[in-house]
């Protein structure tokens, strides 16, 4: 029998690459961050990524599961290079 990966933050099953290792749930959470980091960076100006990811841990608005991923990255070096690595990405497709 195959043992299935869980998610590092709430043990949910991980669906999709274990390169991200996030449940369906949090993958989501994960990927508006990649998709908004953009927006805020020009709305901030030079804005790093660690300081983006701790203005939206705690931002009042900010959802449960956003917050959650944001705790994951900033504690785990592994996860900030996977995030760095995907950020990097995007902004090469614009």
């Amino acid at each position: 029998m195959e043992k299935k990966s869980k998610c590092v933050i709430c043990n949910r099953i991980i669906e999709g690459s274990p390169k991200i290792p996030f449940c369906s749930l949090h993958t989501r959470a994960y990927s508006n961050l990649i998709a908004k980091y953009g927006e805020w960076k020009n709305a901030y100006g030079d804005l790093s990524p660690r300081e983006f990811l701790d203005r939206i841990g705690s931002n009042e608005y900010s959802g449960r599961w956003v917050k959650e991923v944001v705790n994951a990255i900033l504690f785990n070096r592994e996860l900030m290079q996977v995030f760095l690595d995907d950020l990097s990405f995007w902004n090469r497709r614009d």
